[in-house]
This record gives C-alpha cells, sequence and structure tokens, in this order.
C-alpha cells in the first residue's frame, strides 16, 4: 500500500506536535528552572515520565531527516519514470 501524501504530512505533524509538546513539558517537569529544581533534577530526570519525554524529543528531532529523505525518494520516482 503507497501512503498517500495526506498521510505522511498527518505524521510528519503529529511527530512536530508531539515534539514541541514534550519538550516543553520535560522542561517544566523534569529541569524546573530553581535552585530546588537543581538540586533534584538528577533524581528525577530518571523518573519514567522524564524518560519517555526525552525519548519522544529525540525522535520528534530525527522527523525532519526522514521527512526530507522520503520527500527525495518521491521525487526520485518522477525522474526515474520519466527516463
Amino acid at each position: 500500500m503507497d501512503p498517500t501524501a495526506k498521510q505522511i504530512i498527518g505524521l510528519y505533524m503529529s511527530w512536530y506536535i508531539l515534539h514541541i509538546l514534550a519538550s516543553h513539558l520535560y522542561a517544566h517537569y523534569c529541569v524546573p528552572l530553581t535552585w530546588y529544581g537543581m538540586l533534584i533534577a538528577p533524581f528525577i530526570t530518571t523518573a519514567s515520565h522524564c524518560v519517555i519525554l526525552r525519548w519522544t524529543i529525540i525522535n520528534g528531532g530525527n522527523v525532519p531527516m526522514v521527512a526530507w529523505g522520503m520527500v527525495i525518494v518521491w521525487l526520485g520516482k518522477f525522474v526515474v519514470y520519466k527516463i
């Protein structure tokens, strides 16, 4: 099954939104910008919710690389069929 452009854009936008939300939630809950936050950050950052948020941030940051690769392959398909 060949994915449509609408599905690809929807997937990209979903990851983009998750990346933005996870970044803000991680900064708020896992590394609070206070002296107390600095003291407890080594303990909080190993908590499961912080690990999940960090995973989402990392993988969400990789999505643009994959998206550009998909665009290049998609455009290459037209070049190959024209030859």
